[in-house]
């Protein structure tokens, strides 16, 4: 279990203009993938009532800091509070150092409302669930992928426009595989090293000799 502690940012016009009481950068992993590094979280003052599955920001005393996590369970004194992507739930916190509920995340994708409550809860613990399942479906599905790669099978079937670029510059050729304004694939000459997106290996064949790296989109 890992917690980083999440830093107050500046509260910008609009967010006070719209009743939020504070900001906070929020940092590390453990509520991935509610929140990723870099998001900026908005929250309002502790209701009088808090319900299992509402994200808080809480004091920790021996971090020194305060930490965003979830409510799982809640008693008359205290809650027990779990990052959507740790394990193990935290030691149980009381009521007084909870200091605001989340209810907005901004990132680069713009500005979206926090689920909370019983349908946050639940949609946090399928995401946790389908990230421990996702390396076991990998392992099984390896070898069958590799055998449909070699055959050539898909590229009969699937026949996507695929722009390529060549880029030349110093004792070097840049080769971009484009598809619908987006990169896909590149060749590296110099590097002699090849990165390719899934599927699209499945479709573009990497020049003899590279190093071939496969990305998962």
């Amino acid at each position: 279990m890992i917690n980083f502690p999440i830093e107050p940012y500046k509260l910008s016009s609009w967010a006070n203009s719209k009743g939020f009481a504070q900001c906070y950068l929020y940092l590390g992993p453990s509520m991935n993938p509610t929140f990723q590094s870099g998001d900026l979280l908005y929250t309002r003052p502790v209701p009088q009532k808090l319900f299992r599955g509402d994200v808080i920001v809480f004091a920790d005393t021996k971090m020194n800091g305060f930490i965003v996590h979830r409510i799982v369970r809640a008693s008359f004194d205290s809650l027990i509070t779990k990052g959507d992507h740790n394990h193990l739930c935290d030691p149980p916190l009381k009521l007084d150092q909870v200091v605001g509920k989340v209810e907005l995340v901004e990132n680069k994708a713009g500005r979206k409302q926090v689920i909370n409550g019983s349908w946050g809860l639940r949609m946090a613990q399928i995401r946790y669930f389908a990230s421990q399942l996702d390396p076991l479906l990998r392992q099984i599905f390896r070898v069958p992928y590799q055998l449909l790669r070699k055959s050539g099978v898909v590229s009969v079937i699937w026949r996507p426009s695929i722009v390529i670029i060549h880029l030349q510059s110093e004792g070097q050729t840049l080769v971009k595989y484009i598809y619908k304004h987006r990169t896909v694939a590149v060749w590296n000459s110099a590097l002699q090293q090849f990165d390719c997106l899934k599927p699209f290996d499945l479709i573009i064949t990497s020049p003899e000799g590279s190093k071939e790296y496969v990305l998962v989109v």
